[in-house]
């Protein structure tokens, strides 16, 4: 992460933590009401970064209930990243064929082999010029309803296995100006939204990507090289969404 999203989940803790509720942002007081509705205007919250590796930024105390956050800003809609094995183990361990893994692997390394031992990277229509109706069965199967329902946990919500904290609600935007919206709503948005089919692995809005983006040549860093990123290019727009399909 860059230090400015560092900085800006640091912006929301340095806001909430050890006010009460009634001196709280009138858009934070919305999120603590939602989760907590009885809670009373004088108890003083608690709020603190967690640990790097999980989905969660902010977690707000009330005592001992915790409220998770994840909070996300700028332009980039850089969402998750993992290695590739692992990607490739969850897509198995969830019923995903064979040749569709076969398709990411080839897609993420873009070297024209499945391990990433090519010597150059080649140009997407080179690479995929005899396979696009292959991608194109590969996304059929990646956007089953029962394996995106997975995926946004996956992606959003929890992280890789053996992650134990959950986020409730996903913040965009700074500690001055956001919108938000709970779990529940944005996973119900995003499995009853059609989303334009790309020519790119992806499920539902999330494009499925390398995390080594350099399009000429092998990228320097061996471990990033092996890593996929996911991106909600237009995640602001579809918050925007959920939150105007509450109103």
């Amino acid at each position: 992460m860059s230090n400015y999203g560092i900085k800006n989940e640091k912006d929301f803790v340095l806001a909430i933590n050890n006010r009460s509720f009634k001196d709280q942002m009138p858009m934070i007081k919305e999120i603590i009401r939602d989760k907590f509705p009885d809670i009373k205007d004088d108890e003083v919250l608690k709020a603190e970064q967690p640990n790097r590796y999980g989905k969660p930024d902010v977690v707000i105390w009330r005592i001992n209930k915790p409220l998770y956050i994840s909070i996300k800003c700028g332009s980039t809609g850089a969402l998750h990243t993992e290695r590739i094995k692992s990607f490739i183990l969850f897509c198995r361990k969830n019923g995903i064929s064979v040749n569709t893994q076969k398709i990411l692997l080839y897609y993420i390394y873009g070297d024209g082999t499945m391990d990433g031992t090519g010597v150059n990277k080649v140009p997407f229509f080179t690479l995929f010029k005899n396979n696009m109706k292959h991608l194109y069965a590969a996304n059929r199967e990646l956007n089953s309803k029962e394996f995106m329902a997975k995926a946004i946990e996956r992606f959003i919500f929890f992280g890789t296995e053996g992650r134990v904290m959950r986020v409730d609600y996903v913040i965009y935007g700074t500690v001055n100006q956001f919108i938000w919206a709970k779990r529940e709503d944005i996973v119900n948005f995003l499995l009853t939204t059609e989303f334009t089919p790309l020519k790119a692995p992806h499920i539902g809005p999330f494009t499925l990507q390398p995390y080594a983006t350099n399009k000429r040549k092998k990228y320097a860093n061996t471990y990033k090289g092996h890593v996929i990123q996911v991106k909600w290019k237009y995640m602001v727009f579809d918050m925007q969404r959920i939150v105007y399909r509450k109103i």
